[in-house]
C-alpha cells in the first residue's frame, strides 16, 4: 500500500530557501521545482500546521521568512521495523480517545508521520496490524482541569481545588501542592501536598471539579519520595500498616498467576495437585478485597485475618442480596 505525504524533499528545499533569507515565494519556488503554486502554498500550510514552522509573508520583500530566525527542520530517518511500530502506535493512540492527552498525542504522532519520506511503501497489514487494544473502563476528566493540574506541577505553582470524594454530595476546597501524577485502572490521580489536612495525598482527577493557580511558586519537598509514599502498595489505595497477604489459588486458577507480576515483591508457591499459593505485603486490603472477590470461588485467602474477615463479610452480604425472600 502506498501513503503520499508532501514531498520531503520540497519541504526541505522551501526551509532552505527561508533560511538563507532570500524570501522565496510560492511563484519562484513552484519554477524552482517545476511544480505549481497551489502545491508550493498547500506545502506551505503543511509546514505551518503539521510541522510548527513560524513562517511568515513579508509584504514589501513578497517572499517568506521565518519570525523565529534560529528556525530549522529537524531530520529524521526510520527504518521498516520503526515504521511497524508507528503504526501498532496509532492504534494505540485509541485507548486514550477518551482522555485529555489524546489530542496532544495525536499531533505528536501526526508530526512523526508527516517526516515519512514522500512516498512510503508498506505491507498493508503494518498499516492496518491485526492488533487491537482493547478498552478497559475509564472516568471521565474535564479538559480544563485536566490542563491546570498539568501546568500547575511542570511550573511548581500551588493550585486550589474543589475536590469531592467518592460518594460525598459536595466538595471540598483544597489548597494542593502538586508533586506527581499517576494513571492507574482507567484512572488519573494527583498526588500531591494537602495544606487542610497537612500531609500528602492521593486526589481522583475525575472527582476535581474546578482547578485553578494560585500564582504562588513552591519547591518540591526533599521528603517526597514516589516510592517511598507508594510502599508496598496493592493498587492505588495506600495505608499506613504493611501486612503479608497469602492467597490459595485453584488449579484452574494457577496458570494465570503464574504467568503475571501482580506485586513486585511477590512469591508463588507451588501446590499439591497444580494449586499456587501467592504472597505479596501490602499496605491496604481494600483494593486486595476487590481483586480476590473478582476470582470467585477460585481464591481463598489465608493471611491475614482483618482480610479474610472482610472478604467473608462480603461473601455473606452478596449472598443476602440473591437469597430467596
Amino acid at each position: 500500500m502506498r501513503r503520499v505525504r508532501p514531498k520531503i524533499p520540497r519541504i526541505y528545499h522551501i526551509d532552505r530557501k527561508i533560511r538563507d533569507r532570500s524570501y522565496p515565494n510560492a511563484r519562484t519556488l513552484a519554477k524552482e521545482y517545476e511544480v505549481s503554486e497551489r502545491t508550493i502554498h498547500h506545502d506551505i500550510d503543511h509546514m505551518r500546521n503539521m510541522l510548527d514552522c513560524p513562517i511568515e509573508y513579508d509584504t514589501k520583500k513578497r517572499g517568506y521568512y521565518y519570525s523565529e530566525p534560529c528556525f530549522a527542520l529537524p531530520s529524521l530517518t526510520m527504518s521498516e521495523q520503526e515504521l511497524f511500530a508507528l503504526c501498532v502506535a496509532e492504534k494505540a493512540l485509541d485507548h486514550y480517545r477518551a482522555t485529555p492527552l489524546y489530542e496532544k498525542l495525536r499531533s505528536i504522532y501526526d508530526k512523526l508521520v508527516s517526516f515519512l519520506p514522500d512516498e512510503t511503501t508498506v505491507n498493508c497489514s503494518w498499516l492496518n496490524p491485526d492488533i487491537t487494544f482493547l478498552e478497559k473502563s475509564h472516568t471521565s476528566i474535564n479538559p480544563e482541569v485536566w490542563e491546570t493540574v498539568a501546568e500547575a506541577l511542570n511550573q511548581k505553582k500551588e493550585l486550589i481545588i474543589n475536590h469531592r470524594k467518592a460518594g460525598a454530595g459536595e466538595a471540598t476546597v483544597r489548597r494542593v501542592l502538586p508533586y506527581h501524577l499517576v494513571s492507574y485502572d482507567g484512572e488519573w490521580y494527583l498526588i500531591g501536598h494537602c495544606r487542610l489536612r497537612g500531609q500528602t495525598v492521593t486526589f481522583g482527577i475525575s472527582r476535581i471539579e474546578k482547578a485553578e493557580m494560585t500564582g504562588e511558586d513552591y519547591s518540591p519537598s526533599q521528603d517526597f519520595d514516589l516510592e517511598q509514599f507508594m510502599g508496598e502498595h496493592f493498587g492505588i489505595t495506600i495505608g499506613e500498616e504493611e501486612l503479608t497477604i497469602e492467597i490459595e489459588f485453584t488449579p484452574d486458577a494457577a496458570p494465570y498467576i503464574r504467568e503475571r507480576t501482580w506485586h513486585r515483591n511477590q512469591t508463588v508457591t507451588d501446590l499439591p495437585e497444580g494449586g499456587a499459593l501467592l504472597t505479596f505485603p501490602a499496605n491496604s486490603l481494600r483494593e486486595v478485597s476487590r481483586w480476590v472477590l473478582g476470582w470467585g470461588p477460585q481464591a481463598r485467602v489465608l493471611k491475614p485475618e482483618p482480610l479474610v474477615s472482610q472478604i467473608r463479610e462480603d461473601i455473606e452480604a452478596m449472598s443476602a442480596l440473591y437469597s430467596d425472600k
